[in-house]
This record gives C-alpha cells, sequence and structure tokens, in this order.
C-alpha cells in the first residue's frame, strides 16, 4: 500500500481509466484462466487484461501473466513399478516432481479519495527464487509510470506504508475479529506459536491469556486475525501481518506487506486494507 500526495489520486484514477486493456494472451478468457496447454507457449511478462471502474471513483487495472510451480511426491520403493525398482535398484525411496503452469491475476488499485494505491500480488505462497513480491510490485509499478507520469515518484522511491505497528495494535483490539495464529517474544525471551484449530479467539483462550497475565506484556511479530463479517463485503476476510522474529532488532522495524485471505470482493479487500491502515498509523 502506497499514500499519495493529496491531489494524486484523483489524478491517477482518471489516467487509469483512459486506458484500455489490450492483452491478446488472456483477455479473450478473461475473467477465467487459459488453459495449462495454452499457458505453456506464454511468456513470464504481465498483460493488462481487464480495468474495473468502481462506483466509488476507483479503478482497479488487472495484470495477468503466466507462471510454473512445481509438485513433489514421494513413493516407497513398493509403491513404484517393477521396472523401476529394477533400474534404480537399492534405492529405498523415489521422488516424483511435476511442473504445473497456472495464471496469475495481479491488481493494482488506485483509492481515488484516499489518496491511495494498493497493489494485490497473488499466489504469494507460490513464489519461487529468484522473484520476490517485492520485484513483482515494482514491476507493476514501473509499467505504469511509463503511462503514468505521475505514479514515477512512488515507483522510484518504493516506500510503501509501514504495517510493523499494526501487528500489536490491532492485536490489542479485543472487537476486532478474531485472532487463529501468533507469534511473539515474551518478557522472559522467549518465542511463541500458537494456533487455534478452533473457530474461537486466540486473545481470550484460557492458556494464552493466563500466560500473557504471568509474564505480562508480549512482544507480537507475525499474527493472523479473521472477521466473520466485514462491512459492504460478503462472506469472511482474514489477514497476516508479520515479518521474521528478526525485525524485532532493528533500530526501525519495516513490515512492507500483508497477505489477505478470503476475500470474495474489491469491498472486502477494502474493509480489510482500510482496518491495516487505521491499525498501523
Amino acid at each position: 500500500m502506497f499514500e499519495l500526495a493529496d491531489d494524486q489520486g484523483a489524478l491517477i484514477a482518471a489516467a487509469f481509466a483512459s486506458i484500455h486493456p489490450t492483452s491478446p494472451s488472456f483477455g479473450a478468457s478473461y475473467p477465467l484462466s487459459v488453459s495449462e496447454t495454452a499457458l505453456r507457449g506464454l511468456t513470464f511478462d504481465h498483460e493488462l487484461t481487464a480495468k474495473i471502474e468502481h462506483t466509488s471513483g476507483d479503478v482497479s487495472l488487472v495484470f495477468c501473466a503466466r507462471r510454473t510451480m512445481e509438485e513433489q511426491d514421494r513413493y516407497r520403493a513398493n509403491e513404484v513399478a517393477a521396472a523401476v525398482r529394477a533400474a534404480f535398484e537399492g534405492y529405498e525411496e523415489f521422488i516424483a516432481i511435476r511442473r504445473m503452469e497456472y495464471q496469475i491475476f495481479d491488481v493494482v488499485t488506485v483509492r481515488r479519495a484516499l489518496n491511495r494505491i494498493e497493489v494485490l500480488v497473488d499466489y504469494p505462497d507460490r513464489l519461487r527464487p529468484p522473484e520476490t513480491i517485492d520485484q513483482r510490485v515494482l514491476a507493476l509499478l514501473g509499467r505504469l509510470a511509463a503511462s503514468v507520469p505521475v505514479l514515477t515518484a512512488t515507483y522510484e522511491t518504493n516506500l510503501p506504508m509501514n504495517l510493523f505497528a499494526c501487528i500489536n495494535n490491532l492485536l490489542q483490539a479485543k472487537n476486532e475479529g478474531r485472532v487463529s495464529k501468533l507469534s511473539f517474544r515474551s518478557p522472559t525471551d522467549s518465542v511463541k506459536k500458537e494456533a487455534m484449530t478452533a473457530i474461537k479467539d486466540l486473545r481470550v483462550e484460557v492458556f494464552h491469556k493466563a500466560g500473557v497475565e504471568a509474564v505480562g506484556a508480549i512482544t507480537p511479530f507475525d499474527f493472523t486475525v479473521v472477521w466473520e463479517s466485514l462491512v459492504n463485503a460478503i462472506g469472511p476476510a482474514g489477514v497476516r501481518v508479520g515479518a521474521p522474529i528478526s525485525v524485532l532488532s532493528a533500530a526501525e522495524p519495516f513490515v512492507r506487506t500483508a497477505r489477505i485471505a478470503g476475500a470474495r470482493s474489491d469491498s472486502a479487500v477494502l474493509a480489510v486494507v482500510n482496518k491495516l491502515v487505521a491499525y498501523s498509523t
């Protein structure tokens, strides 16, 4: 999430609205994915596939591209064909690797009245080195800055909103959703990772609550919160905000990203992001 100067939201929204998607590879099938066979013949470059003009005046640009992932399956020797066992006599285990093609839908949204740019990176858990979330974000901003000059400073500075404060602030807001996972450092310098198996709030779970009361204030560095309902949104949505524990040792801790899950509409995304902003400041 990138904050904009007071007049830039309207300027960028107008510029986005004037852009016409011309994706030769993904346009015909959008909003569905193209077939895996068709994906194999495509490059990894983003193509501007769709434009969504929201009633609020916000504008979203959808970029699609091809990516690959690998699935691994392990088999014991007695689970493979005799010919395989004969060819690899003495081997006890085999690993089968299948490479799969999939389509990503990355989205750049300008919030006109809020003067904010949001970049949604699809399938973050499938990212493979050397690609990173930051590289994907910069690639999208750089492409847009070439045709929307007012975005140049945002692209070159590459300084998103710092979400570090949100981790503790949102955790302490007892009326905000339910915490399902939490990693923290205790005052005694022990590191704990907790998770709920049931649909309950970890904040009030008996064991966790008693532990916090016994040792005093904890220092969280990674947590997940889920809302069963959000304003103007259908269904539940959740967000994970965090970083490695090493962030706690930094002079100025910085968290650049959050992971949204379960959001079924732009309204849900907006509701979650607004909470991140509210509790980060």
